[in-house]
């Protein structure tokens, strides 16, 4: 059974041809015609990452929007934080990417990751 949206992701397939469109522009940005469409192409990431975000979350079955965002759906706390973080590190995962944690030009980011351990630890 395919659980795929098609509807989701023939919208993700429109925001990565807005961004490709982005970066090779046809249209004059003089024109109404060519600031409206680079209007909407802008658009295009904000809105694929919202779209994946959503799709990342519906699966998760234990995500609460009332209970994981601290204005009813607008914004996560940091119980919202957590679940999306863990779900977008078992997707990440799926593509072996390469492991930095011991390289030291990402140092800040393993002090980053350990005051966000300390935070969530405080608020279990």
């Amino acid at each position: 059974m395919n659980s795929r949206l098609l509807y989701m992701d023939n919208l993700k397939g429109i925001c990565i041809l807005l961004v490709v469109f982005c970066h090779y522009t046809l249209l004059s940005g003089s024109s109404v015609v060519g600031n409206a469409i680079m209007t909407l192409a802008w658009a295009a990431v904000p809105c694929f990452m919202m779209i994946t975000g959503g799709l990342l979350c519906r699966k998760k079955s234990d995500f609460d929007w009332k209970k994981n965002t601290r204005d009813n759906g607008y914004h996560l706390n940091i119980y919202g934080a957590d679940i999306v973080t863990q779900k977008l590190e078992e997707t990440i995962k799926q593509y072996n990417l390469p492991n930095h944690k011991e390289d030291s030009n990402y140092q800040h980011w393993n002090e980053s990751y350990q005051i966000y351990e300390e935070l969530i630890k405080s608020k279990k």
